[in-house]
């Protein structure tokens, strides 16, 4: 799935997806796999029911009828809860009993997808601050990113960037997945100038927490400032 811009309709493709009626229910296999998604409509290749969020997201299902062997794709507004490896909604459109989740998208004010590619369960999105600060936390602080990514994401990947204002002054950061610091992420600078130091790209950050990830900031000498981008998620 790739969307070059914001849209409500998009494609998704598969060399094979495995629908089903119920978590351990009648399985069918939906090879070469290739449909289309409309935000603005009601049914099969389109929402469940009701219009797409502004401002939220949706999960994405491929839907299979056996008795006809039609099969599409169906949105679901998943904004404010985990959608469910299989359909869950009272609104199914008629004769289609089988079902997978495939996708979880961003969707902007007006009701479309967002600009973004995606490669199995991993989903890249054009990059977001989620984190300036030059305040001290040892121990692990909460920072929501429930704008950015949905809650069915499972972790993150991204950009963070440290720094210090003085010469030779050392700093040191870290993301994690919770308040344990489980899944540490960890990145250090000595500036050779002032406001000079090192950033890192990082992937798997576990989201343990939903929709919330955890960083630590503590300066060695001077005064640091950590910068944190978002640019994707896997479901």
């Amino acid at each position: 799935m790739n969307n070059a811009v914001a849209s409500a309709t998009a494609a998704l493709t598969a060399d094979e997806i495995i629908v089903e009626t119920a978590l351990g229910g009648a399985r069918y296999c939906l090879p070469n796999f290739n449909k289309t998604i409309n935000l603005a409509a009601t049914g099969a290749g389109g929402m469940d029911t009701g219009t797409a969020p502004a401002y939220g997201y949706v999960a994405l299902y491929a839907i299979y009828n056996p008795s006809t062997g039609a099969s599409a794709l169906l949105a679901v507004n998943a904004t404010s809860a985990v959608a469910p490896s299989v359909y869950g909604g009272a609104n199914m459109p008629t004769g289609y009993t089988a079902s997978a989740l495939v996708s979880v998208w961003p969707v902007d004010g007006n009701g479309k997808l967002v600009a973004g590619a995606q490669l199995d369960r991993e989903v890249w999105i054009p990059e977001v601050a989620i984190l300036t600060t030059s305040t001290v936390a040892s121990t692990p602080t909460s920072v929501s990113v429930s704008t950015i990514v949905p809650p069915n994401a499972r972790a993150v990947r991204g950009t963070m960037v440290v720094n210090n204002n003085t010469v030779n002054g050392g700093s040191n950061a870290s993301f994690v997945g919770n308040a344990q610091s489980v899944g540490s992420i960890r990145i250090g600078t000595t500036a050779p100038a002032s406001g000079a130091g090192a950033a890192y790209s990082f992937s798997g950050l576990p989201i343990l927490v939903s929709q919330t990830i955890y960083y630590t900031l503590t300066n060695v000498s001077g005064s640091g400032t950590l910068y944190g981008f978002i640019s994707g998620y896997s479901i």
